[in-house]
């Protein structure tokens, strides 16, 4: 009997400890995919039915793994007060999985990026892409056309949903280059692998800069060896593949750089017809990583490929040639179509996201301003965009130079400074692009951006953008007049951030100065200019008249507002 009771007494308080392990606030598995249910269900992240992103939680509850959580260690825009041991933040990111941050201590030192805790197996973002069909391995003797490839995968997002990155050259040096990336707000970068390619692949060398890219938080679209693209080798291609995709950090790789100028000059490597072979060969290898592309400003191709059916032929002329070869020709867009629509046409089957650069400098050539302003109207974003959407969901970055260098032929026009953009020219070129819904924005700094354009351009307008997220995700247009003239060149978005706010973005395309009227669904009475973080008197305001905004709009100007509810 004695024994029976010491067996029964045993089994009690197992099961009592069990339960309290089971039902204690550590026991439930969080990682990114359940932080956002269980922050929903958290009532400190909330006042009455609206998110409180000033609202902390228990650290405990929301830890992934040592130093790593899923709500934030950041002070929260607007936010008063330190964080107390033990707590997190609710955060900013308003119905999405908030960003994962790792902390070296209980002290928390937040880097000034908002990262990604890197993990093996990439997040979807908000609105994923359907799931990638893995194409059979082409045989060498065919000779596929660009037909519609495998879905892109789900796509690994960063930072919530909105991809913000940069060039970089170092990566001989990721220390520095690395820190120096992090430090701006970029979460991922897309790497040129020169200094680990020549005169062969060095993958201890590739492996390091990976290491360091998730030591920090960052991901990193890894460029493939140019040896082994050029010469259109599968399976050194493969290997690259294999070799590398276990490192957390690889949010993609990037295929090549420029295809349709290499086309130009006659490496038939470089086609699309050869460049899905590669493709094919790395969704087959990693399927759910995403394959980039880019493509010079020129948005060149061959005279034998038929764009007829793409673009405005009313634009302009341009220099087109014949394939393979340096011969110019000038023939009216009838023929030739809107150039960078056609590469992204004609390249879509060999990638999941397309980029294509954008030049916001002036420079003279024989006293000629070789940058047209805009290089490329931000309606012809929007075409681009919507056109890589019907290709398969598939996506369209612009690729933002933010520094430049100029030749020995050109010089800078007498009423800039610089050949850097203006710090206008830039937000413009930032925001606007991201009303128009693309995949993000990736910024051309390394080697030639200063201190100067990175601390006082760079970095704050990308904070900047980081805050409106939600508006560039998902954000609704406003209705806007007069009419005629909005529907030509206004672009804008906007959410209702709370019950006391509205957040918006506008774009003014056009060359002129306008003067236009927002109607927002509710009454306003106050509008504040957003910019590097604080908030101003914006000096195009007019008038507000219930919910009813008037704005005098800059030439190609961006503006990011801030509207106060009654």
């Amino acid at each position: 009997m004695l024994l029976l009771a010491g067996v029964l007494l045993i089994a009690v308080v197992g099961l009592v400890a069990f339960r309290s392990y089971i039902f204690s606030p550590t026991a439930e598995h969080i990682d990114a995919s359940t932080c956002w249910a269980r922050l929903a269900k958290d009532s400190n992240c909330y006042s009455g039915s609206q998110w409180n992103a000033c609202g902390q939680v228990d650290r405990s509850k929301y830890t992934i793994s040592p130093g790593v959580y899923c709500a934030s260690l950041k002070t929260p825009q607007g936010c008063i007060g330190s964080l107390p041991n033990g707590k997190l933040w609710c955060g900013d990111n308003v119905g999405q999985i908030s960003s994962l941050q790792a902390a070296p201590s209980a002290s928390p030192s937040p880097s000034p990026s908002a990262s990604t805790a890197p993990s093996p197996s990439p997040s979807v973002s908000p609105s994923p892409s359907p799931s990638p069909s893995a194409s059979p391995s082409p045989s060498p003797s065919s000779s596929p056309s660009p037909s519609p490839s495998p879905s892109p995968s789900p796509s690994p997002s960063p930072s919530g949903g909105l991809l913000l990155g940069w060039y970089d050259n170092g990566i001989s040096t990721p220390d520095s280059s690395l820190t120096v990336s992090s430090s701006t707000g970029a979460d991922f970068v897309v790497l040129y692998t020169g200094g680990c390619s020549v005169p062969s692949i060095n993958y201890v060398c590739f492996e390091r800069y990976l290491d360091k890219a998730n030591d920090l938080g960052m991901k990193v679209v890894l460029e493939i060896s140019h040896s082994l693209v050029d010469n259109h080798d599968v399976e050194g291609v493969r290997t690259f593949v294999n070799r590398l995709k276990s490192k957390p950090a690889v949010l993609g790789y990037l295929l090549s750089d420029e295809p349709d100028n290499a086309l130009r000059q006659g490496n038939n490597n470089l086609s699309p017809e050869s460049l899905l072979i590669l493709y094919n060969v790395i969704k087959q290898e990693d399927p759910s990583r995403l394959v980039f592309l880019v493509h010079g400003a020129g948005g060149r191709m061959p005279i034998s490929y038929d764009c007829s059916l793409f673009g405005d032929p009313s634009r302009h002329q341009y220099s087109c040639y014949t394939r393979h070869t340096d011969t110019y020709y000038t023939y009216d867009l009838n023929t030739c179509g809107d150039r960078p629509l056609c590469v992204l046409n004609y390249y879509s089957a060999a990638a999941d996201v397309e980029m294509l650069d954008y030049y916001p400098h002036h420079y003279l050539v024989d006293g000629r301003d070789e940058v047209r302003d805009p290089p490329y109207p931000l309606q012809q974003t929007r075409e681009w965009v919507s056109f890589m959407k019907a290709k398969n969901g598939k996506k369209f970055i612009p690729v933002i130079q933010a520094s430049y260098q100029l030749s020995s032929s050109q010089s800078i026009p007498p009423n800039r400074a610089s050949d850097h953009p203006t710090k206008q020219e830039f937000r413009y070129y930032s925001i606007a692009n991201l009303i128009d819904k693309t995949y993000g924005l990736v910024f051309y700094l390394q080697p030639y951006a200063t201190v100067p354009v990175i601390q006082n351009i760079i970095t704050p307008t990308i904070g900047d953008l980081r805050y409106f997220t939600p508006v560039f995700l998902n954000g609704q247009q406003i209705p806007c007049s007069p009419s005629g003239y909005c529907a030509e060149n206004v672009s804008s978005s906007f959410i209702s951030a709370s019950l006391q706010e509205f957040h918006a973005a506008v774009s003014n395309n056009a060359a002129d100065y306008k003067r236009v009227v927002f109607t927002f669904p509710s009454n306003v009475n106050q509008l504040w200019l957003y910019e590097s973080g604080t908030r101003s008197v914006f000096t195009g305001f007019v008038g507000i008249n219930g919910n009813s905004v008037t704005l005098d709009l800059e030439p190609w100007s961006s503006y990011l507002f801030i509207l106060r509810k009654p």
